[in-house]
């Protein structure tokens, strides 16, 4: 290629490149969006719902490592802030019971009135709670969405002027 040529091309790259920066952190938001969803979905699937506080703290943090150079990864990361999510996203395992208040407070918000709040705490203190990963599964079930979304984001910020 003659010289003109070369730094025709090169500077529309670093157009386009300087382009996709800027369009990283909205490529990442619409993924986390989707993703946000999709837990969200299958935790109401699976009735894990009580006050409704875990399933409204769920939120997709967007991560962008990039240098002058390269962009080199957008990462989501999907959680919560409500100190119990740990327990309903990766269960409880055996060994001492749970404050009893809490499972009151839970008994009353599911409605579950019949149940003694005592012999709950005991049972998973005994048993202890199943792990319930929402994360992982609301990922798998939006995967290929969030592909797609970020495919068709991607060739809109490339697409040359």
């Amino acid at each position: 290629m003659s010289s003109s040529l070369t730094k025709l091309v090169e500077r529309r790259i670093a157009i386009q490149f300087e382009k996709l920066k800027r369009e990283a952190p909205a490529i990442g938001r619409s993924a986390g969006a989707i993703l946000t969803r999709a837990v969200k979905d299958k935790v109401r699937e699976a009735d894990a719902i009580a006050s409704g506080r875990f399933l409204n703290s769920i939120r997709t943090r967007v991560e962008i490592r990039q240098t002058r150079q390269q962009l080199s990864e957008i990462r989501l990361i999907v959680g919560s802030d409500v100190f119990y999510s740990r327990f309903v996203i990766g269960g409880r395992r055996p060994g001492r019971m749970p404050p009893v208040e809490a499972i009151q407070r839970w008994i009353v918000l599911k409605g579950l009135l019949h149940l003694n709040a005592f012999l709950v705490a005991r049972a998973i203190g005994r048993r202890g709670i199943r792990a319930r990963n929402f994360y992982e599964r609301g990922w798998r079930a939006s995967r290929d969405r969030i592909e797609a979304a970020v495919r068709r984001r991607l060739i809109d910020a490339l697409v040359l002027p």
